[in-house]
């Protein structure tokens, strides 16, 4: 195969029929039979691989036994990473009286964290890939959980903004390194569930995170010197810390060189995954020309439309949820605690429909089916908080948060499936989730400035145009995936 046509073969459609693992990889191209080719240096390596005979449920064993070690730690680290990004949506009446902030500063605080967490996820992702994932994952979260903390400085808007800054560059690798991190350990089939089972966590750290900030925003102020507020950043930032120098000792790095488990777990986990996934596990060279090939391709682009479109009314939820219950004329505390039944329904929802995306190996219309009931959830969110009609807004909560979170795993397991190198998975998960994560500066601003200020007709205010924003963004993710699914048939017919 020519350099040319390898270029061409970095993605792959997602729905496109798996290969046998016993059997050797190999592509229709111009109606001719080719052995398969992936970049791992600056030239074409050809795959090899020894005939490893086991069964399915050795295989299954296998997989369980990878589960458990690895799934049950990461979600963990994410549910603190995801607390301690969104705890700010749970002091905001604090923030905004406290550091003498309006509601527009406010949302701009709320964004600027991904200002530094977009420019950096690419470097880190291929750094992550340079060196042990086990240290570079256990220095970002303790990182995080520094900057977390030292949001009790926080005394105006200037220094809110520095912090949220640092806070979001120290983020900026975890999540979509995690992202190519599964793929290190998983089948393409296998990685879309997994995804969803770590990513739920963020939905489970806003319910916990609204039922903690409940108790802890009631420990008298004055405390020790500290306001409750600053009890909160405190109490939610050290066990990320902890975790970091946790996550340095007991993160595995590689099937290969694992020592829990056996050399025949080893071998089996190491040729599963390099004939289903056509990776080199081995090589640790990052190539350029392949890092601009995935940065300039047009189909890494398309799924980074996507995921904005998926991630801009996702942070919107997740930054404004106690805001929008308050709207419906709770206290700060109230409003604190009635989040939280919101997501756990989410952190199951996200599960089920990431279980059902890997079992039917289909993506785009579940993408479809879960943008437009969210969009329906948010158009009755806006007639609700015009019509100041308290239930139904309470009730198309549980439409929003649970179908527009669920976007997300299935987008980034069809983004997974998609590529064809651990080059190029590494650089264009960093790409499309830095692109997609301008949602989280693009939401929470336009929640700001769509406020419709208190008045005779609405005397809580209202965020009903906002509403109506992200039910229209919605729709577009159903568009961007309906023409991606098109594009990647007409791409690869078979």
């Amino acid at each position: 195969m020519s350099n040319s046509n390898s270029n061409k073969r970095l993605f792959d459609n997602d729905e496109s029929q798996q290969p046998s693992k016993l059997t050797p990889l190999t592509s229709t191209h111009n109606n001719k039979r080719e052995e398969s080719l992936f970049y791992e240096s600056n030239e074409i390596t050809q795959i090899t691989k020894p005939i490893i005979e086991y069964s399915q449920q050795e295989e299954a064993t296998l997989i369980r036994k990878i589960d458990l070690r690895l799934v049950p730690w990461i979600s963990w680290v994410y549910l603190l990473s995801f607390l301690d990004r969104s705890n700010i949506g749970n002091v905001r009446a604090d923030l905004i009286e406290e550091l003498n902030l309006n509601e527009k500063q406010f949302g701009f605080a709320v964004g600027v964290f991904y200002f530094g967490y977009i420019l950096f996820e690419i470097p880190s992702n291929l750094i992550l890939k340079s060196i042990s994932p086990s240290l570079w994952i256990g220095l970002i979260v303790c990182a995080w959980g520094i900057c977390s903390t030292l949001m009790i400085f926080a005394h105006d808007f200037v220094s809110l903004i520095i912090i949220r800054v640092f806070l979001g560059i120290s983020e900026s690798g975890f999540f979509p390194g995690m992202v190519f991190y599964f793929t290190l350990w998983y089948k393409s089939n296998e990685q879309g569930y997994r995804i969803a089972l770590f990513f739920c966590s963020s939905a489970l750290a806003g319910a916990f995170g609204g039922v903690l900030a409940y108790y802890i925003l009631q420990i008298p102020d004055g405390s020790f010197a500290l306001q409750a507020w600053q009890w909160l950043f405190i109490i939610e930032g050290i066990p990320s810390i902890i975790s970091g120098f946790i996550t340095c000792c007991i993160l595995p790095n590689y099937p290969h060189n694992s020592n829990w488990l056996d050399e025949r777990e080893r071998s089996i986990a190491t040729h599963r995954l390099e004939s289903n996934n056509n990776l080199n596990l081995n090589e640790k060279k990052v190539d350029k020309k392949q890092i601009f090939s995935t940065m300039t391709s047009g189909l890494v682009w398309n799924f980074a439309i996507l995921y904005f479109c998926a991630v801009t009314p996702l942070y919107s939820i997740s930054f404004y949820t106690p805001a929008m219950i308050m709207e419906l004329g709770y206290s700060k505390l109230q409003a604190n605690l009635l989040s939280s039944p919101i997501f756990i329904v989410t952190a199951i929802v996200i599960v089920l429909l990431a279980k059902s995306s890997d079992k039917t190996k289909e993506r785009a219309i579940h993408i479809i089916i879960c943008s437009s009931t969210a969009a329906i959830g948010f158009a009755l969110l806006s007639w609700s908080a015009m019509q100041q009609f308290s239930t139904l807004s309470y009730a198309a909560m549980f439409l929003t948060a649970p179908f527009t979170n669920s976007l997300i795993p299935i987008i980034l397991a069809w983004l997974n499936n998609s590529m064809q190198s651990s080059t190029a998975n590494a650089t264009a998960a960093g790409l499309v989730v830095g692109f997609g994560n301008l949602g989280g500066i693009v939401g929470p601003n336009l929640y700001s400035l769509l406020y419709i200020e208190p008045s005779t007709e609405l005397p809580r205010g209202s965020f009903a145009l906002a509403h109506m924003a992200m039910a229209i963004i919605l729709i577009s993710c159903s568009i961007v995936a309906f023409f991606l699914r098109l594009k990647l048939k007409n791409q690869q017919p078979n």
